[in-house]
């Protein structure tokens, strides 16, 4: 009998011609590891899932896989610059298929092919909020123009679109702590609903009949990290934390008239709630202040706007990780850019993790308490090697610089940084092309978007899968 040969094996051929012979031993050894794991490509179905139909074998979310402890994915940050393979024609793979990412050995798999699927682009929603539910079986995605979808971690749809009836604007937010039940609101309600994918039903959890109609905190926000709390803004400025546990709504502040609006209000890993403002500087209603969760002021955190995400740090203090850009007296390492930790009890900063003056960030640090890793996207904005081909300056490959258009994760302590993957997206338009990178709650898993320098559609890009460790088990499937 012939034996079965490892499909996981056949890509590190393909990647040995455009590395340095160092590079081949981390690739190799990478690439081996994904193998014997047994998630490299091919190793399982493709899904086969269209617009307007449920390809779901079960209703309900499957039992997850437990992520494997091992080493972390990716790179150990060297601060070296590593220049993408055949960046000016690499194509993505095909629906449910992965790659080994040449410079820094991560599997990515493509969760999604819009054109193909829905005939739009398709996103996640943003960084500051996990589109995984609670157990990493599931994810919610949006079909651009259409509205989102659930799919699994091969790219399966099992709620289509036209089923699931939830729309770009509704603010879908994963329960966490039931990995069958996500919680959304209509366009212009004043209702807090909930789906359950066990049933698939929608019912109404509470009517605001105080408001018109209700947001959850301006785009940004998530469910707070204990399942129980969510930030409520009535009729755009009445702010207040709802408990699911009693089912009310606490004491609200009326934002209207504050300084210069607002950005966006969040939960903080212990209940308190966070607030970018529109303005910047010392004083009220300035950058990011802390409120506790009966909307009574407890102090200014940082009195510049940048992207942030909340976190917990490795003691169980609350802090929030934000881009040290706008900072006018940054903390040492961060002076020419970089990821700052500010503690939220006292304002105390210390730079997470240097970058440079050329790119721009967004941060992911969905932690469920106990979830070390900081996810950062970093897009260069300045000198022009995240453009498309057509405007890519000639030498781009000199031009390139450390942490360009990578995904990186950083402990929350500082004490270990890993370079993850390229994106490989270019910036065919002003916003979606950003990949705006995610992690789930756990720290198992990371999604982002890329065009991969495609653009057959405005705001196009997929959406695509990275294990944060080497040694994850598969993604979990229904069988």
């Amino acid at each position: 009998m012939t034996p079965r040969r490892n499909p996981g094996i056949t890509i590190i051929i393909l990647l040995m011609s455009a590395l340095s012979a160092s590079d081949d031993q981390f690739i190799l050894q990478a690439a081996v590891s994904q193998a014997r794991a047994g998630t490299q490509a091919g190793g399982r179905g493709r899904g086969k899932g269209a617009a307007g139909k449920s390809t779901a074998t079960t209703n309900t979310a499957p039992k997850a896989t437990k992520a494997t402890e091992g080493p972390p994915a990716g790179r150990l940050d060297n601060k070296r610059t590593y220049i993408p393979t055949s960046y000016a024609d690499w194509t993505a793979p095909a629906l449910g298929s992965s790659y080994i990412d040449p410079a820094f050995g991560t599997k990515i798999t493509r969760l999604s092919d819009g054109m193909a699927q829905f005939n739009c682009p398709v996103h996640h929603e943003y960084a500051t909020m996990s589109p995984f539910n609670k157990n990493n079986t599931r994810l919610l995605l949006l079909a651009d123009g259409k509205g989102f979808y659930i799919a699994d971690l091969q790219g399966k749809v099992i709620v289509s679109p036209a089923d699931l009836g939830v729309i770009a604007s509704s603010e879908p937010r994963w329960s966490a702590t039931d990995p069958d039940v996500f919680y959304y609101h209509d366009y212009q309600s004043n209702q807090l609903r909930k789906y359950d994918l066990k049933t698939r039903r929608s019912g109404v959890v509470h009517t605001f009949t105080q408001f018109r109609e209700i947001n959850f905190g301006g785009g940004e926000s998530d469910i707070s990290e204990d399942g129980n709390h969510l930030v409520i803004i009535g009729d755009g400025r009445h702010v207040g934390v709802y408990s699911f546990d009693t089912n009310t709504l606490g004491p609200t502040l009326d934002v209207n008239g504050l300084g210069g609006g607002f950005d966006y209000f969040d939960m903080t890993p212990d209940n308190n709630v966070i607030v970018r403002w529109n303005a910047q500087g010392n004083g009220r209603y300035k950058g990011f202040e802390l409120y506790d969760k009966d909307m009574w002021f407890t102090r200014q955190i940082y009195p510049y706007g940048a992207h942030a995400d909340r976190g917990r740090d490795l003691n169980g203090e609350e802090v929030l990780l934000v881009l040290a850009a706008t900072d006018h007296n940054p903390p040492p390492g961060c002076e020419k850019n970089g990821i700052e930790k500010i503690r939220l009890k006292d304002g105390r900063k210390t730079c997470l993790m240097g970058l440079n003056w050329d790119v721009g960030t967004h941060i992911s640090a969905n932690s469920d308490g106990s979830n070390p890793w900081v996810l950062i996207e970093a897009t260069e904005e300045r000198i022009g090697v995240a453009k498309p081909n057509a405007t890519l300056p000639r030498n781009w490959q000199s031009q390139w610089k450390p942490y360009y258009n990578e995904i990186l994760m950083v402990k929350i302590d500082g004490s270990e940084a890993r370079r993850i993957a390229h994106h490989r997206s270019r910036s065919f338009d002003g916003y979606w092309f950003s990949p705006r990178a995610a992690i789930s709650r756990d720290g198992a898993y990371a999604v982002f978007d890329s065009n991969f320098g495609a653009y057959p559609t405005p705001d196009y890009t997929d959406v695509f899968l990275i294990p944060l460790s080497l040694t994850q088990s598969d993604a979990p499937t229904n069988k």
